[in-house]
C-alpha cells in the first residue's frame, strides 16, 4: 500500500491520473483510499485538528461520493476529539484528492496518548480499498508531567 500511495501522489502531481478501461472496454471503477501511514496530532493547541487526505485512484467522469465517521478506541469523542457520525465526501469529475478534518479537543489532564479511528463507507461510483485509519493524539500534558516528575 505504501508504494501505491507514493505512485498515486506522483501521478496526481504530474497530472497523469486518468480513467482506465477494462479489457471489455467498460470504464474501470476507481478505488477510494486513505493513507496507511499513521496519523499523529498533538493536543497542545486549543483549536487543533488533524487533516486526513482521501485519494481516488483515478480521475472519474462520474461524481464519486462516500461517507466517513469517527470511532472511539482509547480516545473518547467529546472529550479528546469532535465526533463525526455521518460525514460525506464528494469527488467531482476529475478530482482525485479530498481532505477530512477532525477537531482535536484540548484538556489539561496528564494522561497517555490516545487513539481513535476514521472509517470510510458507502461509496457510490467507486470501490473502497484502504478504508480505515487510526489517529494518535499525543498528550503533551502527560509528556510534561513525566519530564517534571523525573527531574524534580
Amino acid at each position: 500500500m505504501h508504494n501505491k500511495l507514493f505512485i498515486m501522489v506522483l501521478l496526481i502531481l504530474h497530472g497523469l491520473v486518468s480513467n482506465s478501461c477494462k479489457k471489455d472496454g467498460s470504464a474501470e471503477i476507481p478505488e477510494v483510499f486513505l493513507s496507511n501511514a499513521p496519523a499523529v496530532v498533538g493536543e497542545d493547541v486549543i483549536n487543533s485538528s488533524v487533516s486526513l487526505p482521501v485519494f481516488l485512484s483515478g480521475a472519474s467522469d462520474e461524481t464519486v461520493t462516500l461517507s466517513y465517521s469517527t470511532h472511539d478506541s482509547t480516545a473518547e469523542a467529546g472529550k479528546n476529539y469532535t465526533a463525526v457520525t455521518s460525514g460525506t465526501l464528494t469527488f467531482n469529475p476529475g478530482e482525485t484528492v479530498k481532505t477530512i478534518i477532525i477537531s482535536i479537543l484540548h484538556d489539561t489532564v496528564g494522561k497517555q496518548d490516545v487513539y481513535f479511528k476514521v472509517k470510510l463507507g458507502n461509496p457510490v461510483n467507486a470501490a473502497l480499498d484502504n478504508s480505515e485509519i487510526s489517529v494518535r493524539i499525543i498528550n503533551v500534558d502527560f509528556a510534561s508531567l513525566t519530564w517534571s516528575d523525573e527531574f524534580s
